[in-house]
């Protein structure tokens, strides 16, 4: 075995396996009886049915239809592709995965490898996030991967890249789990973000190359996302939002649920209420979080990403502070801030521009601004 995963030379068993018409846990329940991947394959018919409670002509059907795929295209794929692949009887199969009730078979692995086994966060949410959701996303994972936290979430649109991008802004480590084969990149616009990730975090999937991301596949990617995490922050979520099914993932394993808490007017916050009201815990700021994980860092610390930073807003004096204090996390016009603040154009310009460069707000198209920061 390689330091990094299984060589590719013996994972070919492991391989036909995982790409049977099998959940994970009939597939573990068939290594369990037989005591490995070849050993199943070279059962008899009779023996599998009775394994998998099946008739004999089902057994016979499926183990043949196993036996017929085409690993070795598989396996020559992979090598060129730079995948390292993880069984699940890997000394290097991540330690908080296993635990689960019906871990994966099988990793597909871009990136760096062994990634972070203690101290992963998932955070997840609505794919049609507000901009205040994407920069709640944004800011808690900067900051919190400044405190040796990796950051887990799906790479889907909305929440989970915001997340993404705050992990490797933040300088920290950052894995995110695909519904489909590592050869497909959904959604497509997130190529990019994943060639950032490979390059200094890990990309990871228990599907086979060209599987593509049907709907099925992203629960089966959640109870990933839930099992390498200590934790599951979700930041605006629909009634139905597939982030739901991550939680219930995390709490059927033991994991703590947190929520920010969003508009009590948006359908997106329907779902993240509806957690706090079940007893997840409501998240103002990264603190919250980090005191549910004492041994992570003290709480009177700061993270590693902002040691030497002081506290900006004692900085903050005369226009500058009626402005910050003005500015929320949804857009406003420049226009609306001269009229309600009652500040001469000239001196809302200079305020506005001082906090630019304090990194305090951002300028949006059609000269709108927002509050960049939270304090915590």
């Amino acid at each position: 075995m390689k330091k990094d995963g299984s060589r590719l030379e013996d994972v070919g068993p492991w391989l036909k396996l995982n790409m049977a018409p099998l959940l994970p846990v009939q597939l573990h329940a068939l290594i369990s009886d037989f005591g490995s991947p070849v050993e199943v394959l070279e059962a008899s018919y009779e023996a599998i049915g009775k394994s998998l409670g099946i008739k004999e002509d089902r057994a016979r059907d499926l183990i043949e239809k196993i036996r017929r795929i085409d690993v070795d295209k598989e396996i020559e794929e992979i090598g060129i592709r730079g995948i390292k692949i993880v069984t699940y009887m890997d000394s290097t199969y991540p330690s908080c995965l296993k635990a689960i009730f019906d871990p994966p078979l099988v990793l597909y692995i871009l990136g760096k490898f062994p990634f972070p086994d203690k101290n992963n966060l998932a955070i997840v949410g609505s794919r049609q996030a507000t901009l205040y959701g994407r920069l709640m996303a944004n800011s808690l994972a900067k900051e919190i991967a400044g405190f040796g936290v990796s950051i887990v979430s799906g790479m889907a649109r909305g929440i989970d890249t915001a997340a993404h991008r705050g992990a490797l802004e933040g300088g920290g480590w950052t894995i995110a789990v695909l519904g489909s084969g590592l050869d497909i990149v959904y959604p497509a616009e997130n190529a990019w973000l994943m060639k950032e990730i490979v390059a200094s975090g890990t990309v990871i999937s228990e599907f086979p190359l060209g599987t593509r991301p049907l709907r099925q596949n992203f629960p089966r990617r959640n109870r990933i996302i839930a099992g390498l995490s200590m934790g599951v922050v979700v930041i605006e979520a629909t009634r139905r939002s597939g982030a739901l099914i991550t939680t219930e993932y995390a709490l059927e394993n033991g994991r703590e649920v947190f929520a920010v808490p969003g508009r009590i007017d948006s359908r997106y916050s329907e779902g993240t209420n509806s957690l706090i009201k079940q007893g997840a815990k409501l998240v103002t700021n990264v603190r919250d979080i980090l005191e549910e994980f004492s041994h992570i860092s003290p709480l009177d610390e700061e993270p590693s990403n902002k040691k030497g930073e002081k506290n900006l807003r004692v900085t903050l004096e005369g226009d500058e502070l009626r402005v910050f204090e003005f500015l929320d996390f949804e857009p406003r016009h420049i226009e609306a801030i001269i009229h309600d603040l009652g500040i001469p154009v000239q001196r809302v310009v200079t305020a506005l521009t001082g906090l630019e460069i304090k990194e305090l707000a951002r300028q949006l198209q059609g000269k709108m601004f927002i509050k960049k920061n939270r304090w915590a």
